[in-house]
Order: C-alpha cells, then structure tokens, then sequence
C-alpha cells in the first residue's frame, strides 16, 4: 500500500487529506498519467477544435441543418489517441482508473470532482443540454458513439456500419458526427481532468485547479 498526502482548498477550507493505494493501483494511474502526455501533445489539444451544428424546420422548406466540422485528420488522430482511455479491456480505461482513485480517496470535494468528469465522460452532461433522437436511438449518447466507433474507426464492423447508415437515410451522417465530435471533446477534458488528480498525487504538479 502507498500513501500520499495532498491538501485541499475550497472557498471556505483547507484540509490535509490521504490517498491510499495499491501496487496495482499505482501502477495503471501512472501508466495512465503517461499515456495522456501522448493526448496533450497533440496539435489539435494545443490549439482547440471546434464544432457547430445549426438545424431548422420550416413548413416551407422542412427539415434543414448545417453542420461545421473540425479538421478531420485532426480529430481522427484524436480518435485513436482516446482508445486507451474508451476501450473497456485497456488498462488505462476511464472508468476502470477514475473507480480506483474513488476507492482511494475519502474526500467528499474529491469524490464530487470524479463523479462530475465520470458524467462529462460519459454523455451525461450533454444530454442535460439536448437530447438528439433518430427514432428511438438517442444520438448523443456514449452507448452510439461507440457503436459509430467501432463500425467506422476502431473495428470496421460491418453490422453496425450498416445499423448507422440505416438510420441516417433521411439524415446526414455529418449531422451525428458533430454530436459524436462534442461527446469526444467532453472524453477528453475528463480525461484531461482525471490525469490532473493523478499527476498531483505522484507529485508531477504541486497544483491542480478545478472551477
């Protein structure tokens, strides 16, 4: 077991508390803390990438929508950067990390800073926004990214390549992937966010600030 103390500071308090953790655990946060490095040096993550959809509906010209999308062989290699962190078999897998600092640390503040990034990482968050249905299949969600993931990026599958263009036969698939870029950048900023708590505790930053 290993113990490292950090402080936290509220608006109102500050307070020493103590992380305990395994050998195992130690071990994937830091191979996680490594990995992101590879995230942040990438020229999309340096310079930002933006996306902007815009649909309206008239009775004179029905459905109509436009859709800006970022550079797409920046996001691409943004994509297969994540993949440690989406997979669920990976060692660096998001929730699999951030259920490991939740069992290793005893801090409310803390505890409410991995459950906010657990729901940015997931979709949650989005979906307090909006929620885009294609018949019944609710497009911004973690559950159809990952079925857009795996038909076109990460695995080819035929099955689910063709249960997505099924559904975009009245509707651009440009129109879903700007959901699925917002839901990639929130992956990210999580991600981004947990590496923060982990980098504190191995005392690679002597600060990390959440608003």
């Amino acid at each position: 077991m290993h113990i490292f103390n950090l402080n936290v500071q509220t608006e109102n308090t500050s307070k020493d508390i103590t992380v305990n953790i395994s050998d195992n655990g130690l071990r994937l946060i830091k191979d996680y803390s490594d990995f992101v490095t590879e995230i942040r040096s990438l020229k999309a993550i340096q310079t930002g990438f933006n996306v902007n959809t815009t649909i309206n509906w008239s009775k004179e010209n029905g459905l109509t929508w436009k859709v800006t999308l970022p550079q797409w062989d920046m996001f691409i290699t943004i994509l297969h950067r994540i993949r440690p962190f989406v997979l669920k078999k990976e060692k660096a897998n998001f929730y699999k990390i951030r259920n490991i600092l939740r069992k290793s640390i005893d801090d409310q503040d803390i505890l409410s800073i991995l459950e906010y990034n657990k729901n940015l990482f997931s979709g949650r968050l989005c979906q307090n926004l909006i929620r885009f249905h294609i018949n019944d299949v609710l497009v911004n969600s973690e559950d159809f990214l990952n079925i857009w993931l795996n038909a076109f990026e990460y695995h080819r599958d035929q099955n689910k390549r063709k249960f997505v263009e099924e559904l975009h036969k009245h509707l651009p698939l440009d129109v879903s992937k700007a959901f699925f870029v917002s839901l990639v950048i929130d992956k990210v900023k999580a991600i981004l966010n947990l590496c923060g708590i982990i980098d504190l505790i191995l005392g690679k930053i002597t600060e990390f600030n959440v608003s």
